[in-house]
């Protein structure tokens, strides 16, 4: 699973909530690098609550677009299984949704972790021996 990609794909226009529900999908079962995908098209259906169909032609644009590609095949008990990437400048370079377009979001997940203000006062998650917790 990467987050990184993950973020990514939310960020950008896939123009369909279908198209971006399939491209945070394969995201969640990619590599950092976006390879290593290689989940059934039934098993992708059953997680998303859509036909087949829906996610073998949405794969199938994905890959006519240069969003994805191929990557080969891995055997199973039914068979085999495509492997599919992730192609990472082709999703850099799909334009950002307009919230992110006006804030200039990056590509990459939030900031690092930091002190967390929480009642009582700041907490650092980084802190590997954090203060007791105040009186009440």
């Amino acid at each position: 699973m990467s987050n990184h990609i993950i973020s990514m794909a939310y960020k950008r226009d896939l123009r369909t909530a279908m198209r971006k529900s399939v491209m945070v999908l394969l995201a969640d079962k990619a590599s950092d690098d976006g390879s290593g995908i290689w989940a059934s098209k039934k098993t992708m259906a059953d997680e998303l609550c859509c036909s087949k169909q829906t996610v073998i032609d949405t794969v199938q644009q994905f890959i006519d677009e240069g969003l994805l590609v191929k990557l080969g095949e891995r055997r199973n008990a039914n068979g085999y299984t495509v492997e599919y990437g992730i192609d990472m400048a082709a999703l850099a370079a799909t334009p950002m949704v307009k919230c992110h377009q006006d804030k200039g979001s990056s590509d990459w997940t939030g900031k690092p972790a930091g002190p967390v203000n929480v009642a009582g006062g700041p907490v650092n998650l980084l802190d590997p021996n954090p203060p007791e917790p105040y009186p009440r």
